[in-house]
């Protein structure tokens, strides 16, 4: 919202006194105090018509801040029927439409804001927003670019814009992009968390930590940035140094099994099978359905030399089998074949997911046949892992670390 109460023109002594003890709650947060003092200013009958536009939007803003869309929408109604040109006021509409899930209410709301000098640009990039969504990347790019015409210092169309490169994978442009957007505002810290995977999956892993360094130091307090960085320790091989990203991850975000299987990871490929069996049950726990954390779990088992097969079928029995990554569970229970899984794995989807799969059912195949001790099959599967893994995944980890322990053990 961008709202913000500001006069020309005289008001009354009263109402004047109640729109700055509404402002003034309003800056320090306290927006039902806020409604309160608007509402005592519009019914002192005493402001403008120009005024009393200010006010119902601000009015708006504070309704939407508490979560009553419906109430600042009306607000909103009002300001736009006394100022048909008020662009902060359908800005602010059509925030509210957003969060009421009306998206196409809110581009025509954006719409008819960038007839309005002042705020086009911030319409543009909401509009743009609202196409990256719906994945109409052409028109998301043609708006955050207008944004950034009008705005050359706007950081959040740079950030929307090179969130759409990175998608479309036009690696250049999203780096220049999040580069601009950091260069315009230097505390933007999901743009170098941004950056910095984007890095990874260039084969600059120092250079991402670099970047998650710096977003760290903006928020200490964001469990994935932490994950991020481990991860990129892991892609240089350094296990040891991504544990304690990982610990903290783990006390920053205790309930998220994406932390406690990444940590699971890192701790099997260190030899420290019975605290990596630990996190893959925890995050099974957590994430009962998630095929991944069950095959760790029972990777971690086997290293441990534990028969787990009661328990594999146990947790299989929570899992969408019919639906990727499901069929590689029925690999594990020696109920499909390596074709079967190969062709799940390229069913449907765009080549982007398929290699993205394809890259998991060799991996997974490989810890398969390094189970059954079909070790020569296992290496032909981990090649071909290589060839089609991309750098950002735990596989991707997991191919490399499993490969160098096939070599060190001839």
């Amino acid at each position: 919202m961008v709202a913000a109460v500001s006069f020309v023109a005289s008001v009354h002594a009263d109402a004047l006194n109640l729109l700055r003890a509404g402002l003034a709650a309003r800056v320090r947060g306290d927006f039902s105090t806020a409604i309160a003092y608007y509402t005592q200013a519009i019914d002192t009958g005493e402001l403008t018509q120009s005024q009393l536009a200010v006010v119902r939007n601000s009015r708006g803003v504070a309704y939407d801040f508490i979560g009553e869309p419906d109430k600042a929408i009306a607000d909103f109604n009002a300001a736009i029927q006394i100022n048909a040109n008020y662009g902060e006021a359908y800005i602010n509409r059509g925030l509210a439409w957003v969060k009421k899930h009306d998206y196409d209410r809110a581009v025509a709301d954006f719409t008819a804001a960038t007839r309005d000098e002042k705020f086009a640009f911030l319409a543009f990039n909401n509009r743009a927003n609202i196409y990256a969504d719906k994945e109409d990347y052409a028109r998301a790019i043609e708006d955050y670019s207008r944004a950034i015409r009008l705005r050359p210092d706007y950081a959040d169309a740079y950030y929307g814009r090179a969130n759409i490169y990175n998608e479309l994978g036009e690696a250049e442009k999203a780096i220049a992009d999040f580069n601009a957007a950091i260069g315009a505002k230097p505390d933007f810290q999901p743009a170098y968390v941004n950056r910095g995977v984007l890095k990874i999956a260039r084969g600059d892993p120092d250079g991402a930590i670099a970047d998650f360094d710096a977003a760290i130091r903006l928020n200490p307090n964001d469990a994935m940035t932490f994950s991020n960085r481990a991860y990129a320790y892991q892609v240089k091989g350094e296990y040891g140094r991504a544990i304690p990203d990982l610990d903290q991850a783990v006390r920053l975000n205790p309930f998220s099994a994406a932390v406690y299987l990444n940590r699971g990871v890192a701790r099997l490929y260190l030899g420290r099978t019975e605290a990596a069996t630990q996190d893959f049950a925890t995050a099974v726990r957590l994430r009962p359905s998630d095929a991944y954390a069950v095959i760790w779990l029972h990777l971690a088992r086997v290293r441990a030399g534990q028969d787990d097969r009661p328990e594999l079928a146990r947790n299989a029995a929570r899992i969408d089998r019919a639906n990727w990554p499901g069929p590689l569970v029925d690999r594990y229970l020696g109920t499909s074949s390596d074709d079967s899984v190969r062709g799940a794995a390229l069913s449907n989807g765009d080549a982007k997911a398929k290699r993205k799969r394809a890259c998991e059912a060799e991996f997974y195949l490989a810890a398969f046949d390094l189970e059954q001790r079909a070790r020569e099959e296992a290496q032909q599967h981990l090649q071909a892992a290589a060839d089609v893994c991309a750098v950002g995944g735990i596989e991707f980890i997991a191919v490399r670390a499993t490969d160098a322990e096939i070599k060190s053990n001839r």
